[in-house]
């Protein structure tokens, strides 16, 4: 299971540079993300080299998880001291769950592609405690949306989306 949409993954590489032998960073990616934001700090440097730390940020893109970083060598290698990977949450607005009647008495439920894949659960009421249930299926993109399709069913039925 990967780090999903709207989540930030924050990755500080500490590496010598010597200007001769180790002269380039080693490169960082991350497959699902955009970079969002990149820095250095420099924490000794002396006639034969130093210690640089690189920072970067990187940001998941909506629909995708993000399971792995990768580290790509300069073409003489890179030597790497220290590899730290922290991962938090962006702040997000609430997403709303659209729930519309079909003709023969389905229900369309959707929610904005933007927000990312849901799992959808239901329960047949909401007394403590709720007992949810997977809804089944699988979300399909249409639009700008992702849309499941369900049978209305003769009870009352509560819905949410759960990541």
């Amino acid at each position: 299971m990967g780090i999903g949409s709207g989540q930030r993954i924050h990755v500080k590489v500490s590496q010598y540079l010597d200007g001769a032998v180790f002269n380039g960073f080693a490169a960082v990616s991350v497959a699902g993300t955009t970079r969002s934001a990149s820095g250095e700090d420099t924490t000794s440097i002396g006639t034969v080299g130093g210690w640089v730390a690189e920072e970067s940020i990187w940001d998941v893109n909506a629909g995708f998880d993000a399971s792995q970083v990768t580290i790509t060598s300069q073409q003489n290698g890179s030597l790497i001291d220290k590899l730290v990977v922290e991962v938090d949450s962006l702040a997000t607005t609430p997403v709303t769950l659209t729930i519309r009647t079909l003709a023969g008495g389905g229900l369309e439920l959707s929610w904005p592609s933007s927000a990312g894949n849901y799992n959808v659960d239901w329960a047949s009421d909401l007394t403590a405690p709720i007992n949810w249930q997977p809804l089944g299926g699988t979300a399909q993109v249409s639009g700008d949306r992702y849309v499941i399709n369900t049978d209305a069913g003769a009870a009352a039925r509560f819905f949410r989306l759960r990541k």
